[in-house]
């Protein structure tokens, strides 16, 4: 079975409300998958589950959510993560989960999928790069839309049930 959790952002009960529609899509369009959508906040408590599963698990994350997504993979070096898609990953506030520098995706992530945008300009997103010497596919899609509205496009969530389904 793949696991996918679902991480919202900053006020994600405001905000991020986009993750819990692409979770519920989810678990519409992949029976086989198990879907837990939660706060950025909360990723520590999910921690050990992910840590510990023999499962594939999927990352997804909006604004602090991809924040919480990058740290996971980096407490979690040993494991392979078969995709990670971030929603406007924000990293103007990454030093409060500490993670790999701004833009660059570890190399546990099989596949990387970055929705991002310019068009805010206190809060945008960034292109992805891997890791020196990783081979991690990585797909950089730019949005024409807010950072309070990616979270909700259903082109890009189509993109992730897709390449949910193709794991």
């Amino acid at each position: 079975m793949k696991k996918v959790y679902i991480f919202r952002g900053f006020s994600g009960a405001l905000f991020s409300t986009g993750m819990d529609r692409l979770g519920e899509k989810i678990e519409l369009s992949c029976p086989d998958v198990e879907v837990t959508v939660d706060g950025y906040e909360s990723w520590l408590k999910h921690f050990a589950q992910i840590y510990d599963s023999k499962d594939e698990c999927v990352l997804i994350g909006h604004s602090f959510g991809a924040l919480a997504c990058f740290k996971i993979l980096n407490m979690a070096k040993y494991k392979k993560f078969p995709l990670v898609c971030s929603f406007d990953y924000s990293p103007y506030y990454s030093g409060l989960v500490g993670h790999m520098p701004d833009g660059i995706v570890p190399d546990n992530a099989v596949n990387a999928i970055n929705f991002y945008q310019q068009v805010d300009p206190l809060v945008r997103g960034v292109k992805m790069e891997r890791e020196d010497g990783s081979e991690t596919n990585i797909e950089n899609i730019i949005a024409d839309m807010a950072h309070v509205e990616i979270d909700k496009s259903d082109d890009f969530h189509k993109i992730v049930i897709r390449a949910i389904k193709a794991l």
